[in-house]
């Protein structure tokens, strides 16, 4: 895991998460364009939420 990915899952987990993050389509399409995304699941069973991470607060690479 590298500097940025660490950054993104840190941030995902404070109680300020959806001021980085919004809430993308739970479909294959939205999972395979994401380049910067959460996939999380909530509870029990095979859904996931995709949380896609705002552009704006991207770590330069």
């Amino acid at each position: 895991m590298n500097d940025e990915q660490k950054k993104m899952l840190t941030e995902f987990h404070q109680d300020d998460y959806q001021e980085r993050y919004t809430v993308g389509e739970c479909n294959w399409e939205t999972f395979d364009n994401a380049t910067y995304a959460v996939a999380y699941r909530g509870g029990k069973g095979y859904i996931y939420t995709i949380w896609l991470y705002n552009q704006t607060n991207k770590i330069a690479s």
